[in-house]
């Protein structure tokens, strides 16, 4: 199947991945700190004081976790926005420039559905019994969630200018005149 015009569908895969993520995120920020706390009341199994050993493994972990949560999920958001520029790219000589207008109500349908991600995802955030976790230690991920249409209107035509621009490809050596 011949796959053209489909530069800018991965944003609604951005949309859908930054939604999930930014939630799972904040779940396993709660889950870590839930875990670590419940070993924090003085317990003694046999002969090994279960707080500390906690506290050396469990404790550490929801500590490094909390530390860079936040920059897990933006690095991980930014990606997926490079690999869509990229992918854009790379398909510039092999997408039809009669798809541009395709392309463009693509985006028009991404940044409608992104608004109603935000909007879900500000409503989810205010019913989470843990979103002052997520505000606290996730908060440049959420904030990529919150401005996701304005992200993902930006990223669908600069994707659509690195594929249409007609950048050539670089030929493999030297051209000499007549040769």
């Amino acid at each position: 199947m011949i796959k053209k015009a489909q530069t800018t569908v991965p944003i609604f895969t951005l949309i859908t991945v930054a939604f999930v993520f930014a939630i799972i995120l904040g779940t396993f920020a709660y889950f870590f700190g839930i875990v670590n706390s419940s070993f924090d009341n003085n317990l003694i199994a046999g002969q090994v004081n279960v707080t500390n050993a906690s506290a050396q493994t469990v404790g550490l972990i929801n500590n490094a976790f909390l530390d860079s949560a936040d920059l897990l999920g933006i690095f991980f958001l930014f990606g997926v926005v490079f690999s869509i520029l990229i992918a854009g790219f790379m398909m510039r000589d092999s997408t039809s420039k009669l798809f541009f207008m395709i392309d463009f109500f693509l985006i028009i349908f991404g940044y409608i559905l992104a608004v109603y991600v935000s909007n879900s995802y500000e409503t989810v955030l205010a019913v989470l019994p843990f979103s002052d976790l997520i505000i606290a230690n996730v908060g440049n991920t959420s904030k990529f969630v919150l401005l996701l249409p304005q992200i993902t209107v930006v990223t669908g035509f600069i994707t659509m200018i690195l594929t249409y621009s007609g950048i050539p490809k670089l030929k493999s050596g030297p051209e000499v005149a007549g040769f």
